[in-house]
């Protein structure tokens, strides 16, 4: 994969139906979001991690967060960090840090994806860049890169949990 030009050959190739949406540069999920107008439950956020035995694209909505713990289960792992700068530059030498799509099966990286994100009739991610993104049906995305499917994410923090004495 050299650029997000190779991704948007690769869908055109696999007949797959999408949107390219030009962005402001946006560095975080949420706000690649809010800059690209894509609703946060839609937008997928891709992060890297380091095991005992390789990397892992953990793919998960925008408004979520990876619970470390849960992931290292699911996986049947010893170790888990997050995969440090020098990783991605070597995993992915023609996207901008941190700006990988999550087609893991492109990259020879293993894709697992929260299972709340599967529920949504479409997925967006960036493409190679914080400025390009990729809006398609979660139907063709699951059909291209077969995503191992599971739960990893923190449930999400809600206001009123809280007890106020």
């Amino acid at each position: 994969m050299e650029k997000s030009t190779d991704l948007l050959n690769y869908l055109q190739e696999s007949k797959v139906q999408y949107e390219l949406i030009e962005h402001d540069p946006a560095f975080t999920a949420h706000d690649v979001a809010r800059t690209s107008r894509v609703p946060e439950n839609e937008m997928a956020k891709t992060i890297i991690v380091r095991t005992d035995s390789g990397f892992w694209m953990a793919v998960l909505r925008a408004d979520q967060n990876i619970d470390m713990s849960t992931l290292r289960k699911v996986l049947h792992v010893k170790e888990l960090h997050l995969a440090n700068e020098e990783d991605l530059n070597y995993l992915f030498p023609s996207c901008q840090v941190g700006a990988m799509p999550p087609f893991g099966n492109l990259y020879n990286v293993p894709v697992i994806l929260d299972a709340l994100l599967a529920t949504d009739e479409h997925i967006a991610f960036n493409a190679c860049t914080h400025s390009k993104v990729i809006r398609m049906s979660y139907g063709d995305f699951e059909r291209l890169v077969r995503p191992r499917v599971d739960v990893f994410t923190k449930p999400p923090f809600v206001a009123k949990d809280l007890e106020f004495q």
